[in-house]
């Protein structure tokens, strides 16, 4: 290997070049390797990422070469030069710089080298010195210096270290001239020759001349190597090597011992050296080649310097100077004039397989086999175990496995064997091989294997293929260590597998090479040379297909009209005859909209069969003739077993009418056949296209039968007479081909016809010729003839356009000018073709009958021409109207020659033809503004620049350009304008802010950038008055203006700058004041008074000093109290505020103010420094969080200060002051700070002016809870009158605060405390006695100024008869859906007042405030047993929504309408229900007469009358036609209607209003709808199910599939009992687990059998199948539960290494309790025990589960629990425990009998009431709150951007117009009406039952969560007010404040609904007619009209009296047709 460099001097390079040739005729190669990740390290300190990590060093000026050494440690040194300086960099390992050493000016930096210790850094300077540092900190400065080094030249020098014999360092010098060699040893004390040598330590030799570069060295072994390249005459320029044996004097060049690069060193292999870590010798390449400016890593040859083997090569930003590496071998290290740059030495892991990896030949890279990875030997895991690790040829790659045989059958398993050519490498102790079979889809699936020898084993995989259940598997084979999941030695051919049975047809049976074969009878797939009737095979060999005997249906395309009887005959092959009781039948399956029809068909013969199709049975969309079909043949046995007949290839059938509603003419009808085959013809009779079945006067043939022909349209009406119109003209009967129409003329002129736009009998085109009778508008016929013969005609108006003015009238020959021409008819006919202005294109912008507007063009000459209009062919010109092209607008100076980024300046620009454009725009860096125009000058203000633009990005300028119509520019380079910043003016020079009247002066005015606007474009304005600038005093920083002389005595102005339109700058104002006496300026009055006269020596107190002209002049500058400064807050006239500063003495003193040189003082106005105020003690010595209790402080000078602020955390509150006391009321705090990080208190302090706090730690204050008071004890809440006694109030924290700072009231009047009756959680109080009678008065409670809490009211009454009043009833406690806390709280409140209610009335009054005492005591005892309960249901309150599943994968597990619609119509229906399959006829009945009945009856159902009626009578025979047959045939009747939706829907309104007039008369119309007691209430919801199914896949769908996700998981997180379904976080009281279990986690793995280990989170409590269930959801996440596996096909195990055991709920191990026996839980295996030692110390294995399908284990294995102990071995028999009802009874964690009881609990929480779990329930409610608001809000809401499903605004129109109809005004009753019949009847059945909408499992304990929430909605569709008491079921109390809200959005959802437009019948129609086809491929309608006609049969009688009745005698004819022909009993 070698490096490839380039460096050295000029001429060194151009030598080179000529010696290194042959190295260039080497092609690039192409084993270039992709670049690896690396930074480049800049110079300056910054990194970015490349290909390469580089280093940029400072510019050399000096041309000295750079040097760099590596340490050990990945510390980089780069020395270099910057202008003669010197400069080592020491950087790090990812070249970001940490430390520079620099040199003096002169000394530059030669060479650098490390000791061989690398402890010290040798650095060779331009002065001969050698100087040692301290490698890791060069800073500390130098160790050594090396004063008698001796060199040959200063600039030609290599530095080498080497180790010295018995320890030490000692570096070689070597440098050369052009005659002498000199080489010397150095020891690193700085003595020449200090090291062991006996004499002469220093050497030269001489030689003949020559140049000789010294590159480095190395040191290899006991010698020196330095590196040279050398010109020699002979044998030529080359690298050499000199090599100086360590620690020896050698004399002479032959001693010395040369290389030439050619030979090895002594047995030393000098190449491989390099690689091993000694150096890396660099040399450079000449210029121009394909290696130039690279850096190259590869194996050289060492003659000619050619590439033997590239590695790689890596740009370099310059040519390199030298190159080392780190020992540790990972990177090489370049240097060139400018960079250090940082290159991997190798890129094994670039290479993915082991072919690649081992042709790479790099020696440092080998395959690593069972890790399957490129890698160095180092990176791969036991690489020196024979075969783990190779290198070198290809063949020892293991991909030569082979697979025997290779073809594989279930049905007869063999063993398969695998040969591997080289062997597997040899196992470690422990190891084993497993044998992995891949499906192909990335699955790996281990496989039984057994080991023959060392290259063969073999394989059973009978249980991998039938677990897969996959009829075809194609197969390979690999293998993988039993310690690594890689796998590895892929087999080199696959094996294919077959499942015969598993092939559903014939055709895919037969393609298996001859492996499977088919049963012809039996219609099945099975092995070959399997026994069976008619036994069918092909074999590959003997050229035979399955296309050749199995039973086929051919290819073909067909034609079936669909409203006639018309049999299809189909071309088929090998088809058998019917077998007795088998049925042929036609499927076509229709593709534009899905639906799927059965038509019988009869048996020809084996080559064709008849479909037996009849008129009607499929119906075409509205607006469709025809559409395509695929068919395909089955036969079935009566629908038990459906067939497939094998297509060969697509069978289609074209489905047609040809009475669709588009054909309307005869012609239309005939042109219909063309090119389609489909024969229909025009029926004269009826007028219509119909088939000719249908039609005696049936015409396809004859035009001349075809009635003449009529026009309607004619577009446009009017051309111009010129002609050239093309003309668009409508009717009917317009021909069949465009050939039909002989001659059309207008106005008597040909009208020639166009072949294009001809719409057969409907439409045709033609194009006028030119009518030259006339110049006036003139209206003339147009006449159509067909080749017939026959006549139509219509009328069509000759104009003539005219121009009559052109605006503007020149322009530029540039264009771009906007032309607007007036005239008349300017777009007649097919409108403006052009517009020429003189000869130029106008562009046509829009035009009208009297305008146009266009775009001049470019002109190429000047001059004065005509417009000329062009329309259709007709030429417009008005010889008046010209247009004058104009010389370009030319501009070649602009002045200024800058602009500011706020622009608003005037730039002025000269040229000529400037104001012949339209308008001018100055562009200047994108922004634009407009100019004023002369023909000489543009004058613009420059645009605003936005962002400041000014910087080098835009040096010399920004460009600009004018716009002037399409105008060019001055030719040549952008033109641009410097851009200089803002002008910018700040304030008034002091000294000028006052003029006096009389002698006003000059004013500066300060600012910046003053120049850069010319001073044409700066204003200064006084008051509005011009300030005269002085051009001759204005600087960049100033400027100097006269401001006017008459001004007002002592008013102030606004003094403002203006510069350019968009800068304005306010910079003060100027006082005006006039002469005192003495002819001098008003002397500032004494001052009169100060306010306060005394504050604290700390100063602080803000102090107001009144007087006059206490700010003339300059304004005050200082103040004095008392000699202390007094900081100046702001002056006036008259007034001065300053804050007092500090003082060290008190006293007395005058205040002094100074103006200026003006000292005032006022010897009246003094002010004193007092004590600061102290204070030591605060009562009392607690707050609350409230606030607004009094704290008292003591103290001294309390008073001294102007006011006192008390701060407590933050918060303040002002303070009352005396002398010794401060009270001051405690401030609020916020939000409640009480807690541990507040221990031992809050901090406060008090405020006084600036005095200080006592001295010491900072001042806490305890915080402790607000009180609390909620209620009066029940039985004081009434007082009798002249008995008044003390009543109790009930709250919390009472002793937090004082009892003085709590106050009673009575209706306003003071209730008197008690004081030796208050408790923490109660007081007691003596009301007021005299009151009114039977009066309630408030009872309001006060603690402080913050807290005030309305208790109750007391009520006064009197003596009821027998001398006592009512005993009043204990209060119910209620439970809220506000929040848990107040659950709680009422729980416990409860308790304690009916056990008070009890004792206080069964006590005398004497002793009764002692028993409340005692009361109190026993409440707070009762509080402290239900605290942890309390806690714990708290935090469940608090808990976040995080935990909830997300759901964030889209794909949700929707089921398809058939299952949806069968779930709802019928919800206990099997899979296979009658509508599903053929019609099944009752026995007796012949099929082909049944059928014909069929459609007969069907043809009765949609006789509106027959079909009511017969509901009718139906639904008369209340004794038997029960609930469930209305339901039944109401389900029934929508499938046999699917095809009739419009008609269904009408049925549906007759019965609803039929149902409405009934419910009415009865008076009561809310129970409309409420049950499902009728046909109609039942066929409501089926109508809602079909077609609001896609409002469900849309939009309401998801967020119901989210809330079940969210309950599920929220039900997850705590312990469900699986035989009572009961779960801790259940949202029902039904089934909430009202026992407190510690839900233990177990943080374990899901072994997936890939690398991918699944992270899963199980409970303790978890049975074995409620984990496997977990596990499963955690796989499968959103895939439908059908395709999971089912829990009962899989068993769960805990896995240890490679053994593991089986978890089961049921076996040996099972605790037991008497005749009890638990479930085993996790918990049982000790699994929360292993979790949790992992979380302690993760070295502990880890819970590691895996699913394995059930019975593909070993009978018997020997398990081990977590703990390490053995269980035992068992059998799956031998586990199983009998659950029989006379065996042992099962309970998982609650026995069922306990649960009810309530024992369980009583025995854990004492007696504590089970009620209190009831928090639980909010908890959860809280969680999935989110959630259900959600689907409430997609449920109960129109879709944003998307309309209201069509049948629920008809539904409700229908309701509000049938509550027109009845008179009903009552609102209530429309919203109960609209309520049952959308929510209660649809939407609530929908969220009950999510599985009806996805594939999911819902257990019972979802069940009853989703049923409180439908509860809740509702309640929330009632309008009633709901009352709520102690029995109120939770389910309705937990969503009390929900229902409250729900209640008003719907009521606006119907009210949106209502406002919506009507909806019409049509538009309705239109819709279901859209959607009728969307769901019938998934019912069979014929199975649906045989059930309902035997309800026919069943109620004939019935019937047929009715419809008698209503006189429908025909009706009854048929009807009984119908009966007698499917009666099997006629």
């Amino acid at each position: 290997m070698g490096a490839t460099m380039m460096g050295g001097d000029h001429n060194t390079k151009k030598t080179m070049a000529r010696a290194q040739e042959s190295v260039w005729s080497t092609p690039r190669g192409s084993h270039m390797l992709p670049m690896e990740h690396g930074c480049i390290w800049s110079w300056l300190g910054f990194i970015f990422c490349v290909s390469i990590c580089t280093a940029q060093l400072p510019f050399n000026p000096t041309g000295q070469p750079n040097d760099v050494v590596v340490t050990t440690s990945s510390s980089i040194y780069v020395s270099t030069n910057v202008s003669g300086s010197g400069r080592v960099y020491r950087l790090n390992g990812s070249l970001v710089q940490q430390e520079v050493l620099q040199f003096p000016s002169g000394i530059a930096v030669l060479r650098i080298a490390l000791s061989s210790d690398q402890s010290k850094l040798i650095v060779w300077v331009s002065n001969g010195s050698c100087i040692a540092y301290n490698a890791g900190n060069l800073s500390k400065g130098s160790v050594g210096t090396f004063q008698n080094v001796q060199v040959a030249g200063n600039n030609n020098v290599a530095l080498v270290s080497a180790p010295v014999s018995g320890g030490g360092n000692s570096f070689y010098v070597g440098s050369s001239n052009g005659t002498v060699i000199l080489i010397g040893q150095y020891g690193l004390d700085g003595t020449a020759g200090s090291v062991s040598r006996t004499s002469g330590n220093l050497f030269s030799v001489t030689a003949s001349t020559f140049t000789r570069n010294w590159y480095g060295g190395f040191v290899a072994g006991s010698y020196t190597y330095f590196v040279v390249f050398d010109v020699f005459p002979s044998p030529g320029p080359g690298v050499r090597v000199l090599r100086v044996c360590n620690n020896y004097n050698e004399t002479s060049i032959a001693a010395m011992y040369e290389l030439y690069l050619n030979c090895f060193v002594d047995g030393f292999d000098f190449m491989n050296a390099r690689i091993t870590g000694a150096s890396l010798v660099s040399y450079p390449m000449s210029s121009g080649g394909p290696y130039e400016d690279r850096l190259v890593i590869g194996i050289f040859n060492t003659i000619d310097g050619s590439v033997t083997t590239l590695f790689s090569t890596w740009p370099m930003p310059g040519p390199v100077i030298k190159l080392t590496w780190t020992s540790g071998q990972n990177y090489v290290y370049a240097i060139t004039s400018t960079s250090v740059v940082q290159v991997p030495i190798e890129q094994c892991s670039s290479f993915t397989d082991c072919l690649s990896c081992l042709a790479n030949v790099n020696p440092l890279c080998g395959w690593c086999t069972v890790e399957q990875k490129c890698s160095r030997r180092s990176q791969c895991q036991n690489s020196t175990v024979s075969a783990r690790w190779v290198q070198g040829s290809t063949s020892q790659c293991l991909s030569n496995t082979s697979v025997t045989p290779t073809t594989f059958t279930l049905e007869r398993p063999t063993n398969i064997t695998l040969t591997i050519s080289s062997g597997l490498p040899s196992p470690l102790t422990g190891e084993s091989f497993l044998c992995l079979m891949s499906t192909g889809n990335g699955v790996l699936i281990s496989v039984p294997c057994s080991q023959v020898n060392q290259t063969t084993f073999t394989s059973n995989i009978t249980g991998a293929i039938s677990q897969l259940k996959a009829p075809k598997l194609v197969v390979n084979f690999s293998f993988a260590s039993s310690f690594l999941n890689i796998s590895f030695a892929m087999s080199s051919n696959s094996l294919t597998a077959y499942n015969c049975p598993l092939f559903p047809s014939c055709s895919s049976c037969l393609q298996t090479d001859g492996v499977c074969g088919w049963c012809n009878v039996e219609k099945r797939c099975t092995a070959v040379n399997s026994s069976c009737s008619n036994f069918i095979s092909v074999t590959p060999a003997g050229g035979q297909t399955y296309s050749d005997v199995c039973p086929s249906l051919l290819n073909g395309s067909y034609l079936l009209p669909v409203a006639v009887n018309r049999p299809l005959v189909l071309n088929t092959k090998n088809l058998p005859p019917l077998a007795p009781g088998y049925l042929y039948y036609c499927r076509i399956q229709l593709s534009i909209i899905p639906t799927l029809l059965y038509v019988p068909a009869n048996y020809i013969n084996s080559t064709s069969i008849s479909c037996l199709y009849t008129a009607a049975q499929i119906s075409l969309p509205v607006g469709t003739t025809a559409m395509l079909a695929n068919i395909s043949l089955i036969w079935t046995n009566s629908g038990t077993v459906v067939y497939p007949i094998d297509p060969l290839g697509v069978i289609q059938v074209t489905l047609y009418s040809c009475s669709a509603s588009s054909v309307t003419s005869c012609t239309s009808c005939l042109a219909v056949n063309i090119g389609t085959g489909y024969g229909c013809g025009w029926c004269g009779g009826t007028s219509r296209c119909v088939e000719p079945e249908t039609c005696p006067s049936f015409t396809n043939q004859l035009l001349l039968n075809c009635p003449s022909p009529v026009l309607s349209s004619v577009t446009p009406s009017s051309g111009p007479f010129g002609g050239g119109t093309r003309l668009t003209i409508t009717g009917t009967d317009l021909g069949v081909t465009v050939g039909d129409i002989a001659n059309v003329t207008v106005g008597g002129v040909n009208c020639s016809v166009q072949p294009d736009g001809f719409k057969p009998g409907a439409q045709f085109m033609c194009v006028t010729g030119n009518y030259s009778y006339g110049g006036m508008p003139q209206t003339v016929p147009i006449s159509v003839t067909m080749r017939s013969g026959s006549v139509a005609t219509a009328q069509y108006t000759y104009v003539r356009p005219s121009i009559s003015s052109v605006f503007p009238k020149s322009g530029p020959m540039a264009g771009g000018t906007n032309v607007t021409i007036e005239g008349m008819s300017l777009n007649v006919g097919n409108g403006l073709k052009g517009v020429l202005l003189n000869g130029a294109m106008c562009v046509i912008l829009q035009s009208s009958l009297t305008q146009v507007n266009c775009t001049s063009s470019a002109q190429n000459v000047t001059g004065v021409g005509v417009v000329t209009v062009y329309i259709d062919n007709e030429v417009t010109i008005n010889n008046a109207v010209t247009f004058e092209y104009t010389n370009n607008p030319n501009y070649a100076l602009v002045s200024p020659v800058r602009i500011i980024p706020a622009g608003g300046i005037i730039l002025t620009f000269n040229g000529t033809y400037l104001n012949v454009s339209q308008k001018a725009l100055l562009v200047i860096n994108g922004m634009t503004s407009p100019c004023n125009q002369t023909f000489t000058t543009l004058k613009c203000y420059a645009p605003p620049l936005g962002s400041n633009p000014i910087g080098s990005s835009l040096s010399p300028g920004v460009d600009y350009t004018i716009v002037m119509d399409g105008a060019p520019g001055p030719v040549g380079d952008p033109l641009k304008i410097a851009v200089v910043p803002n002008p910018n003016f700040t304030s008034i020079n002091s000294a000028d802010q006052k003029q006096i009247i009389g002698s006003v002066k000059s004013i500066i005015i300060i600012g910046a950038n003053v120049l850069s606007v010319e001073l044409a474009e700066i204003s200064v304005t006084v008051g509005g008055e011009e300030c005269v600038i002085n051009r001759d005093l204005v600087t960049s920083t100033a400027l100097s203006c006269s401001p006017p002389n008459l001004m007002a005595v002592n008013a102030s102005y606004n003094v403002t700058v203006s510069a350019g339109l968009s800068l304005v700058y306010n910079v003060g104002f100027l006082q005006y004041i006039s002469y005192g006496s003495g002819g001098s300026i008003e002397r500032p009055f004494p001052i009169s008074s100060v306010f306060p006269k005394s504050g604290p020596m700390a100063g602080g107190t803000n102090v107001t000093i009144e007087g006059m002209s206490l700010n003339v002049g300059n304004g005050v500058k200082r103040v004095l109290l008392n000699g202390a400064i007094c900081v100046i807050l702001q002056s006036s006239l008259t007034q001065v505020n300053c804050t007092s500063s500090a003082q060290n003495v008190t006293g007395v003193g005058v205040v002094t103010v100074y103006i200026d040189n003006e000292v005032t003082i006022n010897n009246a106005v003094t002010f004193e420094y007092t004590n600061n105020p102290n204070y030591a003690l605060v009562s009392p010595v607690r707050t609350i969080p409230a606030g607004g209790i009094i704290l008292t402080f003591n103290g001294t000078y309390l008073n001294v200060s102007q006011k006192a602020l008390l701060v407590i955390n933050g918060m303040t509150s002002p303070c009352n002051q005396t002398f010794t006391t401060l009270k001051c009321y405690a401030p609020p705090l916020g939000s409640n700070p009480i807690g541990s990080s507040l221990s031992p208190g809050v901090d406060y302090t008090i405020v006084m002016d600036g005095a200080p706090g006592p001295v010491g730690d900072p001042l806490k204050i305890a915080v402790v809870p607000n009180p609390n008071f909620t209620s009066i004890n029940s039985a004081d809440q009434k007082q009798i009158i002249g008995s008044v006694k003390s009543i109790i109030i009930i709250g919390a924290n009472v002793l937090s605060v004082e009892l003085a700072e709590i106050s009673v009231t009575v209706g306003g009047e003071e209730c008197v405390i008690n004081r030796d009756l208050v408790t923490s959680t109660a007081l007691s109080c003596s009301p007021p006695n005299l009151m009114a009678v039977n009066a309630s008065y408030n009872v309001t409670v006060s603690a402080g100024l913050s807290l005030v809490y309305n208790v109750g009211f007391l009520q006064y009454i009197s003596y009821g008869s027998g001398g006592s009043i009512e005993r009043p009833f204990p209060v119910a406690a209620v439970v809220g859906g506000a929040g848990g806390g107040g659950v709680l709280v009422v729980v416990v409140v409860v308790v304690v007042i009916v056990i008070i209610s009890v004792v206080v009335y069964g006590r005398s009054s004497r002793r009764k405030n002692a028993q409340v005492a005692s009361l109190l005591m026993q409440m707070e005892s009762m509080e402290s047993a239900m605290a942890d309960e309390c806690k714990r249901a708290f935090t469940e309150l608090q808990t976040d929504l995080h935990d909830v599943a997300s759901v964030q994968d889209k794909n949700y597990p929707f089921r398809d309408f058939q299952t949806f619609a069968m779930r709802f119509l019928f919800p206990s229906a099997s899979d296979d229900h009658i509508v599903l399959k053929p019609v099944q006829f009752n026995k007796g009945l012949e099929e082909d007469p049944a059928l014909r009945q069929l459609r007969t009856f069907k043809h009765l159902l949609l006789d509106k009358k027959f079909l009511l009626t017969m509901i009718r009578t139906l639904e008369a025979q209340e004794g038997s036609f029960a609930l469930q047959d209305r339901c039944n045939f109401a389900s029934m009747l929508m499938i046999a209607l699917q095809h009739e939706l419009p008609y269904a829907t009408d049925i549906l309104i007759a019965l609803l209003s039929d149902l409405m007039r009934t419910s009415a008369s009865k008076s009561h119309p809310k129970l409309l709808l409420r049950r499902t007691e009728s046909v109609a209430e039942k066929l409501l919801g089926n109508w809602l199910c079909f077609l609001l199914f896609p409002f469900i896949l849309e939009h309401a769908g998801e967020p119901l599939f989210i809330l079940f996700r969210a309950i599920k998981s929220q039900l997850d997180k705590g312990p469900v009992d699986v035989i009572t379904g009961e779960a801790r976080n259940s949202l029902s009281e039904e089934k909430l687990l009202r026992q407190h279990l510690d839900a233990d986690v177990v943080e374990g793995v899901v072994d997936t059998g890939t690398d991918n280990l699944i992270p899963i989170r199980l409970l303790a409590s978890d049975t074995t199948t409620q984990a496997k269930e977990k596990i499963l959801d955690a796989l499968y996440k959103n895939c439908p539960t059908s395709n999971r596996p089912q829990l009962t096909g899989v068993d769960l195990e805990l896995k240890r290494g490679n053994a593991g055991i089986s978890l089961r709920d049921h076996d040996e191990s099972n605790e037991r309790d008497g005749e009890w026996i638990q479930i085993n839980t996790l918990g049982h295996y000790k699994l929360d025990q292993m979790s949790k030692a992992y979380l302690d110390n993760p070295k502990n294995p880890q819970p590691r589960f895996s699913l394995l399908p059930r019975h593909q284990r070993p009978v018997s294995m020997t398990s081990f629990d977590t703990i390490g102990t053995i269980i035992s071995n068992m059998s799956a028999q031998s586990s199983r425990i009998s659950l029989m009802s006379d065996g042992p009874r099962v309970y998982h964690l609650v026995k069922p009998e306990a649960a009810q009881s309530g024992q369980e609990g009583e025995q854990r929480h004492g007696k504590i009431v089970s009620e209190v779990f009831l928090t639980r329930l909010l908890a959860t409610k809280r969680i999935i709150q989110p959630y259900v608001d959600d689907l409430f809000n997609a449920v109960f809401c129109i879709p944003r951007g998307k309309p209201l499903p069509k049948p629920i605004k008809y539904l409700f129109d229908f309701l509000d117009l049938q509550a027109a109809d009845m008179g009903i005004t009552d609102p209530e009753v429309l919203h109960t009406w609209k309520t049952n019949s959308l929510p209660l009847r649809f939407w609530v059945n929908v969220i009950k039952n999510p599985d009806f909408v996805f594939d999911i499992h819902k257990s019972a304990t979802v069940d009853s969560c989703l049923s409180v929430i439908s509860q809740a909605y509702i309640d929330a569709c009632s309008t009633s007010e709901a009352k709520y008491s102690k029995d109120t079921p939770s389910s309705k109390l937990l969503y009390v404040n929900e229902v409250r809200g729900y209640k008003t959005h719907i009521q606006q959802y119907y009210n949106t609904i209502q406002s919506l437009p009507k909806m019409e019948k049509m538009e309705m129609d239109e819709y279901l007619q859209e959607g009728t086809q969307a769901n019938q491929q998934y019912f069979v309608s014929e199975s649906a009209l045989y059930e309902l006609a035997k309800y026919g049969v069943m109620y004939s009688a019935e019937v047929v009296a009715a419809l008698s009745e209503d006189g429908l005698t025909d009706t009854v004819q048929t009807f009984e047709e119908v009966v007698n022909g499917l009666n099997p009993e006629h």
